[in-house]
């Protein structure tokens, strides 16, 4: 199936890509990511890729996939058995993909940064650079759906977010890797 997803890619042909894709439960396409980022098998890059050339970002069902895709990505970096040069290639494709992703789907993601600062889950202070560029992407925004279904301008949310971890308790060991994401 994993294959697929990429011969299908490569042919261009997004549309039956897509319907591919709608067939795969989360845990599915987590596992195909796990066999190539854990068990080396295959370029996980070249597999993001065509998962994302699959789930456009227009649609609901395109930017829930991509923010399925960021969250397990940043599990497995989180979770320490990723060498550090497949980390550096897996944040480097996120973080180029970040201006892709709509402003709701950058909310989700700043917001899983803020739960994990809050919860003291933060080991690996490359994927705080994914923060700083979704903060940053988030300021660029015009309008934004923050909460309760706030609008306001991405540049207010920002501030929103910061000052919701800001205003938390952090577990000591956070404090440093934070430093380089208030610069």
């Amino acid at each position: 199936m994993d294959k697929k997803i990429l011969a299908l890619s490569e042919e261009g042909d997004v549309d039956s890509l897509t319907k591919l894709l709608k067939t795969l439960g989360p845990n599915q396409l987590e596992e195909f990511i796990d066999v190539r980022v854990l068990r080396g098998k295959g370029n996980p890059t070249t597999f993001l890729r065509a998962v994302f050339h699959g789930s456009p970002c227009e649609t609901a069902e395109g930017a829930a996939v991509r923010v399925g895709v960021y969250k397990h990505v940043l599990e497995l970096l989180e979770g320490g058995d990723v060498s550090s040069k497949m980390g550096s290639e897996l944040l480097g494709f996120l973080l180029m993909e970040v201006e892709f992703l709509p402003p709701s789907a950058v909310v989700d993601l700043a917001q899983v940064f803020v739960d994990a600062v809050k919860n003291g889950n933060v080991t690996n202070t490359k994927s705080l650079d994914l923060f700083s560029k979704l903060l940053s992407s988030l300021a660029s925004r015009e309008t934004v759906s923050y909460g309760n279904g706030n609008q306001m301008t991405g540049a207010e949310c920002k501030s929103h977010i910061l000052n919701s971890l800001c205003s938390s308790r952090w577990d000591s060991s956070c404090v440093i890797h934070l430093a380089a994401v208030f610069r």
